[in-house]
């Protein structure tokens, strides 16, 4: 190499090649990333004030300009949406001044405040479907080229217990998902020739050798206030919005007077001593002292012996094991 001459793949003495192709990879990558995070801000955009209740400005570096979608079915949506409208018609309030404070149901029934556990997606009413256009959720009256297996527990006829043990109803049919091969709901009939209400299968639990559904979602006495299908007879088929309305009715957990118990920071340990005298102390049970004044507990639970070796220890298939 002659004096002064620049060595294989430089461009100068201090730029070679190499960094060009590294700088311009971290560039790409960068603006990938950039490309990436910016188009998934097209659902749930543009952000709504809380305070106000009005939608934000778009921001026009971080938010994308709205893209039309050609649908299947020839329907057309833009995302995203300039002209969409928030639902304010919820019961709740904040429980923080500051933004992003959870919102607490306030309303008499925690599952028609419309937030925490009466909350959902609001979808557009209108009908799911399948790729080849058929009705996507449908009972097994409908769907006849579907069955339940023979191999698992058939929840038709079986009767339906409510978190509090009493009985709701009778599964009546099974609602199936046909472009998944799924159920979605059990058809809970809530008395002998009464209406039919529709029960997310994913909070039911059917037992084989019990015969009956049971769920911890909801109290017996709340199956009354599923919203029905809105045409439960033409076609057998919830509507998109109806859809997720329906995942809604779930047991306020968070808040036990859905229950009709008082709060659990107002409950009372009551003990006898050997005078049969009760103590009424109003200390809420595992802890050692009464709450601060203006707080109180949403939620309080243990888990059972039972329970834990059952379900996260897999006892039953360690007794298999064994046997």
């Amino acid at each position: 190499m002659s004096p002064g001459a620049l060595p294989t793949g430089a461009l100068t003495g201090y730029v070679d090649v190499a960094q060009i192709v590294l700088y311009a990879f971290f560039l790409f990558f960068f603006g990938l990333v950039f490309w990436l995070r910016r188009e998934d801000r097209r659902e749930g955009y543009p952000l709504e004030a809380e305070v106000t209740g009005r939608l934000k400005s778009p921001d026009p570096i971080l938010i994308p300009s709205p893209k039309l979608f050609h649908l299947a079915d020839g329907k057309i949506k833009q995302a995203p949406q300039a002209d969409m409208v928030p639902d304010r018609n919820f019961e709740g309030r904040k429980r923080e001044p500051w933004p992003g404070a959870p919102l607490e149901p306030t309303g008499a029934d925690p599952m028609f405040a419309h937030v925490g556990p009466g909350s959902w997606v609001s979808r557009d009413d209108a009908f799911d479907h399948t790729f080849d256009g058929q009705k996507r959720i449908v009972p097994l009256r409908v769907a006849t080229h579907f069955m339940v297996h023979e191999d698992g527990p058939n929840p038709i006829g079986m009767s339906v217990f409510g978190a509090d043990s009493q009985v709701a109803g009778t599964v009546s049919d099974i609602w199936i998902d046909r472009g998944e091969s799924f159920a979605r709901y059990y058809e809970v009939e809530l008395g002998a020739g009464a209406r039919r209400v529709l029960m997310p299968v994913t909070f039911c639990r059917t037992g084989r050798f019990s015969r009956t559904v049971k769920t911890e979602a909801l109290l017996a006495r709340q199956f009354a206030d599923i919203p029905p299908p809105r045409r439960p007879r033409r076609g057998d088929t919830p509507r998109g919005g109806e859809d997720h309305r329906l995942l809604r009715r779930r047991h306020p957990v968070r808040h036990t007077p859905a229950r009709g118990d008082p709060d659990m920071s107002d409950r009372r340990i009551h003990d006898t001593n050997q005078d049969d005298t009760v103590i009424d102390d109003r200390i809420p049970e595992g802890l050692p002292e009464a709450l601060p004044p203006g707080e109180h507990i949403l939620w309080q639970g243990r888990p059972t012996a039972f329970g834990m070796a059952a379900r996260p220890m897999h006892g039953g298939f360690v007794v298999l094991w064994f046997a």
